[in-house]
């Protein structure tokens, strides 16, 4: 998630530099990377029940496809996707040294010297 903020970088700083507010380049960049996540989950969970059968006999005590299994991997997942998504963005310290995108320089942002 880092990289594709990195990518953007200088369209982050335009937006911010046409006075978007934080929130709102939070929100685009968790929004981004949760339909990444959400389009990861569904093929994922797709090909393990379509490859169940291939581990069903080194599972002892669970069916290969049970439900309760795949919603709990999926929600801790999408949990873990969400924090990687979102703590890239607010910055919870005021030196300036979590937050990768919304403190840099507009200037080196529009000119797309960011590195």
């Amino acid at each position: 998630m880092a990289y594709a903020v990195t990518q953007r970088a200088q369209e982050i700083g335009i937006r911010m530099a046409l006075g978007a507010a934080r929130p709102e380049i939070v929100h685009m960049v968790v929004r981004q990377g949760m339909l990444m996540a959400i389009i990861g989950l569904v093929v994922g969970g797709v090909a393990s029940v379509a490859l169940s059968r291939l581990v069903a006999g080194l599972l002892f005590g669970v069916s290969a496809t049970d439900p309760s299994v795949f919603g709990v991997v999926s929600l801790i997942l999408a949990a873990v996707a969400f924090i990687a998504c979102y703590v890239p963005g607010p910055s919870w310290d005021k030196d300036r040294s979590v937050n990768r995108f919304t403190h840099r320089d507009l200037k080196a942002a529009k000119s797309g010297d960011i590195p």
